[in-house]
């Protein structure tokens, strides 16, 4: 059809330049077409072909792993019976990682709760959405020095309100004006702060199915909390709180993503942009933030997060050294003891998390969970269209398409009706 469009308007236009000289220059023009007809037809073969090359080079089909027992599920979602469609301008995981960082989004205006901590931090949760109390909420968790204006957020966030979900996403320590008066960023050694935020959305509503969402960082910490806190009766719930979830882009081990950014030129650009926004956190907040002196002091020094957490995370948690840190970060081994719904999703392409890193034994021998793999996406990306900074991108509307998915398998009451099409 893209090859149709193009033979036709270059043939009107041809006309209209024609039609505007003299009669004669028209026969001139007409008898020149004729008398070359045969370049003109190989040429737009093989434009034909090259057109149907890279419309085919863009498409990429996701490839499955589940059990029997989610044929339901997998059968009512577009997104896995179609291929992922990548956009001409990000056609490798570092573009389409890179620009999905430059996606226009609007800001929302959500109502900000700050809850305290074990140790008495402040946790921040933004909620959007104002709905029933018994319809469907979707709790996110973003990556490392995400919040809940991000780019990749606020589309999903504000079209899932659309549908009649209430959102609730959490901003790490520290950024977007989540308050850090303690030292410390984002707990995610153990579960504890996880632990604490889905237990305070749960009871914030206790009779509306709860659904969660982890990207990069926060899929890490949402496997890990699934798979070790199955009875959180400490927090007043006899139940698992959250009914199903959804992860992308997780870094199921750190020693291997750190020893991969490291060894990785293009990783190690990632890996300083990161750093240094914690740093500016740091530098900006001072001994205010909770810092030490010391601390405030020699972050200028830093340029990696490996040197960060060696300066103050490890510190702070009391770890001996930085490869027991990172060593309980990584969620593998609970990934085994997940008992809900989950499905995980992942690029080939990711520039952070290489494909060698994700424990696809351990995924496909958990019958609760669903693998979903791309050959192209990057990292928290799968952009798509010829304007991929606009509009929802594929990740959007898979996860809209997977939480409705989730609803209506597990409560089909309350479950709306797929739609995957959404102004």
């Amino acid at each position: 059809m893209l090859f149709l469009t193009i033979v036709a308007i270059f043939l009107a236009v041809a006309l209209a330049l024609t039609l505007a000289g003299s009669g004669e220059i028209f026969y001139n023009h007409l008898f020149a077409y004729v008398s070359t007809i045969r370049t003109t037809v190989v040429a737009f073969l093989l434009l034909g072909f090259i057109f149907e090359w890279i419309n085919k080079s863009l498409e990429h089909m996701v490839d499955l792993k589940y059990h029997g027992h989610y044929d339901s599920f997998i059968q009512k979602l577009e997104c896995f019976k179609q291929p992922y469609r990548l956009s001409v301008w990000t056609v490798s995981g570092h573009l389409n990682t890179f620009v999905n960082a430059y996606r226009s989004h609007s800001s929302l205006e959500y109502r900000r709760e700050i809850i305290q901590a074990s140790d008495d931090a402040p946790l921040v949760i933004d909620w959007f959405g104002e709905h029933n109390a018994t319809g469907p909420t979707v709790f996110i968790l973003p990556g490392v020095s995400g919040h809940s204006q991000a780019g990749y957020i606020t589309p999903l966030v504000l079209q899932l309100s659309k549908k009649g979900y209430c959102v609730a996403v959490h901003s790490h320590p520290g950024m977007n004006g989540a308050p850090l008066t303690k030292g410390r960023f984002t707990r995610c050694f153990d579960t504890v702060d996880t632990a604490q935020l889905v237990a305070h959305v749960k009871r914030s509503r206790p009779n509306s199915p709860l659904i969660a969402i982890g990207y990069s960082l926060g899929a890490a910490m949402l496997v890990k909390y699934i798979g070790s806190h199955k009875h959180d009766k400490s927090e007043g719930m006899g139940e698992m709180p959250i009914s199903a979830a959804m992860v992308v882009s997780c870094p199921w081990d750190f020693t291997k993503i750190i020893k991969h950014i490291q060894t990785d030129p293009m990783a190690k650009l990632y890996d300083r942009y990161f750093c240094s926004i914690y740093r500016a956190v740091i530098e900006a907040l001072g001994c205010g933030g909770g810092f030490s002196k010391e601390m405030v002091d020699r972050v200028g020094t830093c340029y990696s997060l490996a040197e960060l957490d060696e300066l103050i995370t490890r510190k702070i948690w009391g770890f001996e050294n930085i490869s027991d840190y990172y060593a309980s970060v990584g969620c593998v081994k609970e990934l085994a003891n997940v008992s809900i719904p989950l499905l995980v999703l992942h690029a080939n392409d990711d520039p952070l998390v290489p494909t060698r890193v994700v424990p696809k034994d351990v995924i496909t021998a958990n019958k609760h969970v669903v693998y979903a793999e791309t050959q192209k996406g990057g990292h928290v990306a799968w952009l798509s269209g010829y304007f991929p900074t606009k509009g929802l991108s594929w990740l959007d509307l898979t996860s809209i398409e997977c939480v409705e998915g989730f609803i209506t398998y597990l409560h089909p009451e309350t479950g709306p009706k797929l739609q995957r099409n959404i102004d």
